[in-house]
């Protein structure tokens, strides 16, 4: 391709998965890795990763908890000394986002060391930066649920794949104090100022009886039973257990997790796939085949996949055909990692002009117009798991790298499971 700029040519190289997992593993050790927090690398030249730079994001909890769950799985196929050590890294600063609050049970969005330069949250929902108790770190609060699924989930699969026994005591203590928080805390999670943090909010006074919580009715509900079910398996609390019943006895939480994904047809966030999908995880799994509300579970879960499905995003599939037991699309799953590109910058792309794609009637969030099908990853820039897939123009400008993650946990779930070699 010739333009003013330049000449360039693109190609096709051979490689195999695992040989593109392994390129993305070097990313994330040159440019993605601050302090053992792994996200998204700025660049201060647009499209030149030599100009990368780390500095603190709003969501760096469940980012980073994603990384280890790619870790985690990688480690239960391969038994790689490499993942081991990456695993047990990015637990440690899971646990030191918990630590470093001095409130037991409440893990930072994020921590910097007290000397860093911070960067200020972009969030339109205030968020302020406190010290650590010991004057080494400051930490970001009003920690969101995001933090809460990603944290329960990649250490479950942590204790369960990877950690030795000192490792399996440290992740059964994290999880009882962060549980045990939200518990003693009528299911909220407390901030530094003594309030609830403004999404990470389970109680039923919100969700069975404020307007204000309809389109979180499901999702939270969901999410707070997988946490109980998840205290319950690795700690045998009888506290655990005796709110778990009391919320699907007398609030209907499991009736209420049916409608999980719910939301205006104008403002569907991709993002509360994440928050639907990681819960179920722990959930079918750590609940018995006989508990009353099994069959419920797989009825949302299902009733979820199928309004996910057309996204084409192969984490979902392959988390769908894990714990339902069947092929839910694992040939498009396939399609997509080994078409998921080996550059990681956001560029801006356009497809509006586009006259072989249907647009849809429906725009995406923030009346963004969108396909009517999904754009595979190298043609709509597809990096992340909360990305609409649909969305026909991106304005990335190149001036963000992505740490791969989204395709790491893909493909090593998907080895796991036995889906590919």
């Amino acid at each position: 391709m010739a333009t003013p700029n330049g000449i360039s040519e693109i190609g096709l190289k051979a490689m195999t998965l695992e040989e593109k997992a392994n390129g993305i593993e070097e990313i994330i050790e040159k440019r993605h890795n601050r302090i053992g927090i792994v996200n998204r690398s700025k660049l201060a030249i647009a499209g030149d990763i030599n100009s990368s730079f780390l500095e603190n994001q709003d969501n760096d909890g469940l980012w980073t908890s994603c990384y280890l769950i790619a870790e985690s799985f990688r480690y239960g196929v391969t038994k790689s000394e490499d993942a081991k050590t990456k695993a047990k890294r990015t637990f440690e600063a899971l646990e030191r986002l918990e630590t470093v609050t001095g409130i037991p049970g409440y893990p930072a969005r994020s921590y910097v060391r007290s000397e860093d330069l911070l960067a200020p949250s972009r969030s339109p929902h205030p968020k302020n930066w406190h010290p650590s108790p010991d004057g080494k770190w400051q930490w970001l609060d009003d920690t969101s649920s995001d933090e809460i699924v990603g944290h329960l989930l990649s250490m479950s699969l942590y204790h369960d794949l990877v950690a030795d026994e000192d490792d399996k005591k440290r992740v059964v203590d994290l999880i009882d104090r962060i549980v045990g928080h939200i518990v003693d805390n009528d299911l909220q999670l407390i901030d530094y100022d003594g309030k609830p943090t403004r999404w990470a909010i389970w109680t039923p006074d919100s969700l069975n009886r404020s307007s204000n919580w309809l389109y979180e009715k499901g999702l939270n509900s969901l999410q707070i039973l997988s946490s109980l079910q998840t205290a319950y398996h690795f700690t045998g609390k009888a506290k655990y257990k005796k709110v778990y019943q009391h919320l699907i006895e007398k609030e209907g939480y499991a009736i209420n997790a049916l409608e999980a994904k719910m939301t205006d047809p104008f403002d569907i966030s991709h993002s509360d796939d994440i928050l639907n999908f990681l819960p179920y995880y722990n959930l079918l799994n750590y609940t018995p085949k006989d508990d009353p509300s099994y069959p419920l579970y797989l009825q949302s879960l299902n009733r979820s996949w199928k309004a996910v499905r057309s996204d084409n995003m192969p984490v979902w599939n392959v988390f769908a055909s894990a714990l339902l037991k069947e092929d839910m699309d694992l040939n498009i799953a396939l399609r997509e990692i080994q078409t998921f590109p080996l550059d990681l910058i956001t560029w801006s792309v356009e497809n509006s002009h586009r006259w072989d794609l249907k647009v849809d009637e429906f725009p995406g969030r923030g009346r963004s117009p969108q396909a009517y099908t999904a754009l595979p990853s190298p043609e709509g820039n597809t990096f992340r798991w909360n990305t609409n897939p649909k969305q026909l123009d991106i304005g990335g400008g190149g001036k963000t790298e992505v740490s791969g993650t989204y395709y790491l946990v893909a493909y090593w779930m998907g080895r796991y499971y036995g889906y590919w070699e």
